[in-house]
């Protein structure tokens, strides 16, 4: 109680009495004010060595790591942030939630074992597949999804007669979540995949590259059911040497809809896709020439160009439609947040050059993952500041803030009852990516 003693009288002075050893009811109560009236203080964590944070329309989920190496999921009650269930798990990695139930995928000898569970975090399932490489969820509703790259892809570059990438099989599990019991799922193959990057050192295959036909990483649909992930493709004459002298890319956007429905759209240049969405009976799609509406049986307009070695994606939130840049991926630098209007124009919101996303917009990498928080029609965004410090803003249509700033890495991951929970870790430096623990601190809104 001496927390909460501390925070009330900060607030109320010598009015508060507060006694030894109080009643149960009286001092979750008094847990739930002091959660209710705690000062913006990143120094005072709810919970320590956390990865990551999912939330859904009753609890949150927060992914920690123990002192022995392995990972722990924990439910926590969002009116008074303490944890009330947790599961261990080996290595993590990916997962994702909603109210129907949970998916996790983790390490394990020989392959990866994917989990299904209830929201009350009882285990429904596991599953194990070998020569998998990596793995990613994507969770709908009632629905999981698990697209896996196989351990065989193969690394090519103009040695290879290719540009820098990388070539493998793609496939997908399609997950029950409200099934009493999910006996082992069959993977379907989505055939194969081809991914280009930005060559930053000759090593790297991070960052997707902006210019060509990639293949991208799956994401959730956004206006109808189920899931969305372009391919990329391409065809081309070997010689005896397996070198390829002809090479000409295409790509296939596929549609996952619930039920193992699944819809393939070949699709050739000139304009090649980096991000699909389908919203108010509009594409709103961003390609390597800009942000595009796709509204037939209207043409397809560009509404905002990209600039040159920069991206741009849509972020949907709520009623609105928010477009969110980088001026240059390579280095990270300069971003900028616009608007989608009634009468489909795009109004620049704020822009700053000189500062950069937490996160990156075109990494594959899931500790480079753009740090932004979908409020109803509003986002948080951080960003890095002066002298090693974090910003996080906050974007409604009326324009861009700051609300909060903090030393080191700061990112928001769930709103609650009377404030915004983030992750902060002070010894970080902010930039692409993040990947280590961090304190889960709420700050008042």
């Amino acid at each position: 109680m001496p927390l909460v003693d501390d925070i009330l009288r900060q607030r109320h002075g010598d009015l508060i009495r507060m006694s030894d050893d109080p009643k149960t009811v009286v001092a979750l109560g008094a847990a739930r004010l002091a959660w209710s009236l705690g000062k913006n203080d990143p120094s005072a964590p709810i919970l320590e060595e956390v990865l990551e944070v999912r939330s859904t329309t009753t609890w949150l989920y927060a992914l920690c790591a123990d002192e022995n190496g392995h990972h722990v999921l924990r439910r926590l009650d969002p009116t008074i942030g303490e944890a009330d269930r947790e599961v261990q798990f080996g290595r993590v990695v990916d997962w994702g939630v909603s109210d129907d139930g949970m998916v996790v995928v983790e390490t394990n000898p020989g392959g990866l074992l994917l989990h299904t569970l209830t929201p009350e975090m009882t285990i429904r399932s596991g599953q194990r597949f070998s020569g998998k490489r990596g793995a990613r969820v994507l969770v709908r509703g009632a629905t999981g999804w698990v697209f896996f790259t196989d351990d065989r892809a193969r690394k090519v570059n103009h040695v290879s007669g290719l540009p820098w990438g990388e070539v493998g099989k793609l496939t997908v599990v399609e997950l029950d979540l409200r099934a009493f019991f999910v006996q082992d799922v069959p993977e379907t193959s989505l055939g194969e995949q081809a991914q280009w990057f930005v060559n930053e050192d000759n090593r790297q295959r991070r960052l997707f590259d902006q210019d060509g036909p990639t293949g991208n990483e799956p994401a959730s649909a956004v206006g109808a059911d189920g899931c969305v992930v372009v391919l990329g493709r391409f065809t081309g004459r070997r010689s005896l040497t397996g070198v390829y002298r002809t090479f000409t890319p295409s790509q296939a956007l596929c549609v996952l809809a619930p039920g193992g429905k699944i819809t393939t759209i070949d699709r050739s240049k000139p304009n090649w896709l980096q991000q699909v969405l389908l919203y108010d009976g509009k594409w709103f799609i961003s390609t390597n020439v800009g942000l595009e509406i796709d509204a037939a049986p209207d043409p397809v307009r560009v509404v905002a160009p990209r600039p040159r070695g920069g991206a741009l994606r849509w972020v949907p939130a709520g009623g609105r439609m928010y477009a969110v840049g980088m001026d240059t991926v390579v280095p990270s630098r300069g971003w900028a947040v616009m608007l989608y209007e009634a009468d489909g124009r795009v109004r620049l919101l704020h822009h700053e050059q000189r500062t950069s996303l937490l996160g990156h917009l075109t990494s594959r990498d899931k500790a480079e993952r753009p740090r932004l928080l979908v409020d109803g029609d509003t986002l948080w965004i951080a960003v890095s500041g002066p002298d090693g410090t974090s910003r996080i803003m906050h974007v409604t249509p009326a324009g861009v803030s700051e609300f909060h700033r903090a030393p080191g890495w700061i990112e928001p991951v769930a709103k609650v009852p009377h404030g915004l929970l983030c992750l902060h870790r002070p010894d970080a430096e902010p930039g692409d990516g993040q990947a280590e623990p961090a304190d889960l601190v709420r700050l008042v809104v």
